[in-house]
């Protein structure tokens, strides 16, 4: 079944980019359970559902739904730099999802760092009271 060839190569970029179904999830915005049925091969993925994971790991949905082709996108190379640019463009492509997760981790601590300062906040004001 395709769905199950279409699971594993969405399971391999997952391990090979080191994040977890649970982080793809929140990422795209496509349900974990979801995720999970596709990485399981039980459920064939929408259209919509290949593009946002694609987008997301910056890879060819061809090679995505029947893993033929180039994997990556293809880069124009006509207006480019040279090779240097083309090797740093695809380090930064491989180094997107990290600084997604690197940054949603920020956000997480700046809200709890905001919380304990409201609860301190709270806890003042009741002293003062006394």
């Amino acid at each position: 079944m395709e769905y199950c060839e279409i699971g594993s190569r969405i399971r391999e970029l997952v391990k090979e980019f080191g994040i977890t179904n649970y982080v793809l999830a929140n990422e795209t915005g496509i349900s974990q359970s979801s995720i999970s049925r596709i990485t399981r091969g039980t459920q064939k993925p929408s259209s919509k559902t290949v593009k946002l994971i694609s987008n997301y790991f910056e890879i060819n949905e061809r090679w995505l739904l029947t893993g033929n082709g180039e994997k990556t996108r293809e880069i124009d190379t006509s207006s480019s730099g040279g090779v240097d640019d083309l090797i740093a463009e695809k380090v930064f492509k491989r180094l997107i999802p990290f600084i997604k997760r690197y940054h949603k981790e920020q956000q997480e601590k700046m809200e709890e760092i905001k919380e304990q300062i409201q609860n301190l906040q709270k806890e003042i004001e009741a002293l003062e009271k006394v």
